[in-house]
């Protein structure tokens, strides 16, 4: 059964048709000589050819790895000096005339390698990798540690 929009070449192999999609005049006449054969013999064979190179996946696995090694302490530095004020009414009187508040700002963040418990006989945490996960139909998860500086001021 064939795909749609999919032909066979000289091998009786399929592939799947393709538009290019030019806004230049000049590159889409180069690719009028060329012929269409081999421009699609050209894109099957550099799309084979990064498959075989970097493999189907590895752009989610770089790109997960770059999240944690650079991107979680990014995201908890663009936070900033968090100011956390509770709710002030100054028409109350009495003993409670004072206020407080506080100042937050996230430091380093360490994220653990995911690991699972062995049980009550073995009392030991093992190191997890996503097969086993997966396999076990488990979550794939760590814990994750961040150092927070608190100020608090109180006002009377």
């Amino acid at each position: 059964m064939e795909h749609i929009g999919s032909s066979k070449d000289a091998n009786n192999t399929n592939y799947t048709e393709m538009d290019i999609d030019l806004d230049d005049d000049d590159n889409s006449e180069i690719l009028n000589e060329l012929g269409d054969d081999m421009v699609k013999y050209f894109c099957k064979k550099a799309s084979v050819m990064f498959f075989d190179q970097y493999g189907l996946i590895s752009h989610q696995i770089n790109s997960y790895n770059q999240f944690i090694n650079s991107g979680l302490q990014s995201a908890f530095d663009s936070f900033g000096d968090l100011t956390v004020t509770p709710g002030f009414d100054p028409s109350k009187k009495g003993a409670d005339e004072h206020y407080r508040y506080a100042a937050v700002k996230f430091g380093k963040v360490t994220l653990e390698r995911p690991k699972f418990w062995c049980g009550e006989g073995n009392a030991q945490e093992l190191k997890m990798l996503p097969r086993h996960a997966r396999l076990q139909r488990m979550t794939y998860a760590s814990k994750m540690k961040v150092d927070v500086h608190i100020q608090v001021w109180d006002f009377f």
